[in-house]
């Protein structure tokens, strides 16, 4: 696999984690969260070599209101030349309403799915265009299609930035 790729199947398997989010975080009980106080590794993306030496955590001792996490650890674990070490990342997504823009304290999934479908974008701009991309870039860009028609019924309904459903 060129390098290139790799960083792409890793910057996929990521979004398609956190949309998988949701799902997993249904299976997990409030008493496994609660029992359990310590950050849960993550190891759906594992699947090739640059996969394996990045652990990701879900660092939330509980999950937040709406059942998910909140904050999430990234953490490369190679030191390979010529970059060297590289710094862990922390993503801290939105985790209470929002009333106004200084309620903002994290990120949307929506704001992640984004970046990554700049990049398959990209990539199927360049030289590594290809069936695949493909079909990941419409999985991605329907992805934020729902969540974007969600936060729209949402509004709708009068109910964005608000706990109720």
């Amino acid at each position: 696999m060129f390098p290139l790729q790799i960083v792409l199947v890793t910057a996929l398997a990521f979004s398609l984690l956190v949309l998988a989010g949701a799902v997993f975080n249904a299976r997990v009980s409030r008493h496994d969260w609660t029992t359990h106080n310590h950050m849960r590794t993550i190891t759906d993306h594992k699947v090739n070599g640059l996969n394996d030496a990045i652990n990701i955590y879900a660092t939330d001792s509980t999950p937040t209101e709406g059942g998910a996490c909140a904050t999430y650890r990234i953490e490369p674990v190679t030191t390979a030349e010529p970059a060297g070490p590289i710094n862990p990342v922390t993503l801290i997504f939105q985790n209470k309403p929002m009333l106004s823009s200084a309620d903002v304290i994290g990120i949307s999934n929506e704001a992640l799915i984004a970046v990554v479908i700049d990049r398959m974008r990209g990539f199927q701009g360049g030289k590594f265009a290809c069936y695949e991309n493909a079909e990941a870039l419409v999985r991605l860009e329907e992805s934020l299609m729902w969540l974007q028609k969600r936060t729209r019924d949402r509004m709708a309904r009068g109910v964005e930035g608000t706990y109720q459903k």
